[in-house]
C-alpha cells in the first residue's frame, strides 16, 4: 500500500489544527460579538450622518452669503447690465466688452479667493456665458466669452481646464451642460453627485436697481464648492466608507441600520435640484473595529491554550518525525557529496517524496562518480598524450628540419631549381608542424597548470608586452602603430597569461594586415555587466561575417595553404580557451569605418576578463 504524501500529511494536519482552532474561537466569538457590532454601527453611522450634514449646511449658508455680497456689488451688476444693452455679436467691440469681461473676472476671482466658494459663474439676460473662474490649490482658471465672425469663442485667461474636475470632454460641451443645470437655480441651492463627490451649487439672479425704486433682472451668478471623495471620508468616523446613489434600493428605509455579508450601512436622503433625489450610504466592514478585535483577541487567548496543550506536541513529533529527519539526512548526504564521498549513501525510511528525493540522491552520487573516475582517465590520456607530443612528436620534426637544412648545403641538388623549391616545402612544413606540436601541447596544458591571478595594471603590461624585442621588431618591421585607450583598468589575472594572450591577438593581427595600407591596432576597455570588455580592433584584411565563429575552431585557418604568413590554426582557440578557463571569454566582430572617404574593414576582437570587484560586491 502507498503511503500518504508529505504534501497530503502537511494538508491534513493544517487542517485538523486549523479547523480545532478556529472552531472553538468562532463559538466564543459568535455568542459575544453580534450585538455589540449592531450597537457600534449605530452609533458610529448617526454621526457620520450628523457630521455631514452640519457641513453641507455650513457650505450652502456660506456660499449664499458670499453671492449676496457679490450680488450687491454695483460694479459687477453695471458690467453685466452694459453688456447685456449694448453687445452685438455681429459687430463685436473686442476692446470695450472683453476689458469689461475680464473685469468681471478679476472681481470673482478676488472674492473666491478670500471665500469658501471654489467656481463662480455670470450668465447675461440671455443665459449665456460671460465669465467663469474656479480657483485650486495651485492654479486659478480664468474663461471669458468673446465673439469672433458672430461665434462665441471662449478665451483662457489664466489656467488650464483639465487641472479642475472638468468631464473628459470639451470645454464648450462641459460649460454648456452646466448652463442648463443652472437656468433652474433661482435664490436656491442644488447638490449633484461628481466624480465620486459631491457638487454643492447656488444661483442668484442679478438686479440692477432703477431710480424709481423698481428692479431689473441683469443676469445670474452661480457659486459652486466641490466635496471630493477624500474630504468627504475625513469628516467620517474612522473606518467608516460611503457610496452615493442615485435610488434606493426597494424595501430600505432611510436612515434604519441594515445588515449584509459585509457589514453594516445606512441610508439618508441628501437634497438635490430637478426632483432627483440623492442617497448618502454610510458603512463600515465588521473585521475594523477596535472593539471586535478587542472581543476577538479574548477568545482566542481562551482556544490557544486548548490547542497548544491538545494538538501542538503531536503537530512537533510529526513534523519532527516525517520532515526534519529526513531532510537532516538529505542534508548529511549533500555535505558528503560537496566534500567528494561518494561511497556513502543517504538511508531511504520512507516512500514519500522525501524518500524518493534521497533514492535520486543516491543516484546521482554513484553518476557523479563514475564520471568522475572517466574524467580522471580522460585526464590521465591527455596528460601522457602531452608527453608523447612533447618528445616523440617533436624528436622526428627536428630531425627533418637539421637533415633539410644540410640538404640545402649540397650544391649538387640545390643546383637544381625544382630540388631547392622541394627542400624549402620541406623546412617550411617542418617548422610549422614544430610549432603545431608546441600549440596543441600548450593548449593541452591550461587545465593541469593553475594560474597565479593578481592585481595588474593593463596599461603597464601592454606597454611592457609592446616594447619587447621580438613583437616590437615585427611591428617596426611591418610599420606597425598600437594604440592605447585611455580607459585600460587594473584587472586580477594572470600576468604571464595576460601578456600571452595580447601577444597572439597582436601576432594575429600582424599576419592578416592589409597590404593596401600600413596597420593601425587600437586597444580600449570598457565596462559590460560584472566583466572588463578589452577590444582589440585593427584595419587588416577582415573576416567575412559567416566564418566569424570559425575563426575559433582547433586547426582551422581560413587562408590558402600557401599563404605568406605560416600558422598552425591553434592560437585564437587558444587564447579563448585561456579566457574561458578563468570565467571569461573571446568575442570578434567586424570592424567597418571610413577614413578619409575609404571604407576600411578589419576586424574587433574583445576580451572578457571578469571584474573581480563587481562579484566581490
Amino acid at each position: 500500500m502507498r503511503s500518504l504524501t508529505i504534501r497530503t500529511r502537511l494538508l491534513l494536519l493544517t487542517l485538523g489544527v486549523s479547523f480545532g482552532t478556529l472552531l472553538v474561537a468562532a463559538l466564543l466569538i459568535d455568542r459575544h460579538l453580534l450585538g455589540y457590532h449592531r450597537d457600534l454601527a449605530q452609533q458610529e453611522i448617526t454621526e457620520g450622518f450628523a457630521r455631514l450634514e452640519s457641513q453641507l449646511q455650513q457650505f450652502q449658508a456660506r456660499l449664499e452669503l458670499e453671492a449676496g455680497v457679490l450680488a450687491s456689488n454695483e460694479r459687477l451688476v453695471a458690467s453685466v447690465d452694459l453688456i447685456n444693452a449694448y453687445q452685438n455679436p455681429e459687430q463685436y467691440q473686442a476692446i470695450l466688452f472683453d476689458e469689461e469681461k475680464r473685469s468681471i473676472s478679476q472681481r470673482l476671482l478676488t472674492a473666491l479667493l478670500s471665500g469658501q466658494a471654489q467656481q463662480a459663474f455670470v450668465y447675461s439676460l440671455q443665459q449665456e456665458l460671460v465669465s467663469l473662474v474656479a480657483v485650486g490649490d495651485q492654479h486659478n482658471l480664468q474663461v471669458i466669452t468673446s465673439y469672433v465672425d458672430a461665434q462665441p469663442l471662449l478665451l483662457v485667461l489664466q489656467g488650464d481646464p483639465q487641472d479642475f474636475f472638468w468631464p473628459e470632454q470639451s470645454l464648450e460641451t462641459s460649460l454648456q451642460q452646466r448652463a442648463q443645470s443652472h437656468d433652474v437655480l433661482d435664490q436656491q441651492s442644488a447638490l449633484s453627485p461628481m466624480q465620486g463627490g459631491l457638487l454643492l451649487e447656488h444661483g442668484r439672479t442679478l438686479w440692477r436697481s432703477l431710480p424709481d425704486g423698481r428692479r431689473l433682472p441683469v443676469g445670474q451668478l452661480v457659486l459652486s464648492r466641490w466635496l471630493d471623495d477624500d474630504y468627504l471620508s475625513r469628516l467620517l468616523p474612522d473606518h467608516l466608507t460611503f457610496h452615493l446613489l442615485e435610488a434606493r434600493a426597494a424595501g430600505v428605509k432611510p436612515g434604519v441600520i441594515q445588515q449584509d455579508s459585509e457589514g453594516f450601512y445606512a441610508l439618508q436622503q441628501l437634497m438635490s435640484s430637478h426632483n432627483q433625489p440623492i442617497f448618502l450610504q454610510l458603512r463600515y466592514p465588521l473585521h475594523l473595529y477596535e472593539a471586535s478585535r478587542k472581543t476577538t483577541r479574548r477568545a482566542i487567548w481562551l482556544a490557544v491554550p486548548l490547542t497548544f496543550l491538545l494538538v501542538l506536541p503531536l503537530a512537533l513529533w510529526l513534523l519532527f518525525r516525517l520532515i526534519t529527519h529526513p531532510l537532516g539526512n538529505l542534508m548529511q548526504g549533500v555535505e558528503r557529496l560537496r566534500a567528494g564521498n561518494y561511497e556513502q549513501l543517504v538511508p531511504i525510511r520512507s516512500g514519500d517524496e522525501l524518500g524518493q528525493l534521497a533514492q535520486a540522491m543516491n543516484q546521482m552520487a554513484v553518476e557523479i562518480r563514475q564520471r568522475e573516475q572517466d574524467l580522471h582517465q580522460v585526464n590521465q590520456d591527455l596528460r601522457r598524450l602531452s608527453e608523447v607530443m612533447a618528445h616523440h612528436f617533436q624528436e622526428p620534426v627536428r630531425r627533418l628540419q637539421v637533415f633539410s637544412e644540410q640538404l640545402q648545403q649540397s650544391e649538387a641538388l640545390t643546383g637544381d631549381e625544382k630540388n631547392r623549391l622541394a627542400l624549402t616545402f620541406i623546412q617550411q612544413q617542418s617548422r610549422r608542424l614544430s610549432q603545431l606540436v608546441r600549440d596543441v601541447q600548450q593548449y593541452l596544458a591550461l587545465e593541469q597548470v593553475q594560474p597565479e591571478f593578481e592585481w595588474l595594471d593593463s596599461r603597464v603590461e601592454l606597454t611592457r608586452l609592446l616594447t619587447s624585442s621580438p613583437l616590437r621588431s615585427r611591428l617596426d618591421a611591418a610599420g606597425a602603430r598600437v594604440l592605447l585607450g585611455e580607459n585600460l583598468p587594473q584587472v586580477w589575472f594572470s600576468t604571464k597569461r595576460f601578456q600571452q594572450l595580447f601577444a597572439i591577438l597582436l601576432d594575429n593581427a600582424l599576419n592578416y594586415a592589409s597590404p593596401q595600407r600600413p596597420l593601425e591596432v587600437h586597444i580600449d576597455a570598457h565596462k559590460e555587466a560584472q566583466s572588463w570588455v578589452f577590444s582589440v580592433a585593427d584595419n587588416g584584411s577582415g573576416i567575412d561575417p559567416v566564418y566569424l565563429q570559425q575563426v575559433f575552431d582547433l586547426f582551422v585557418r581560413l587562408v590558402p595553404s600557401d599563404y605568406p604568413v605560416a600558422g598552425s590554426g591553434m592560437g585564437l582557440a587558444l587564447a579563448r580557451r585561456m579566457l574561458q578557463l578563468s570565467g571569461g571569454d573571446l568575442r570578434v566582430r567586424t570592424n567597418n569605418k571610413q577614413v578619409k572617404g575609404t571604407q576600411e574593414q578589419g576586424c574587433v576582437f574583445e576580451v572578457l576578463i571578469a571584474d573581480r570587484n563587481r562579484i566581490d560586491g
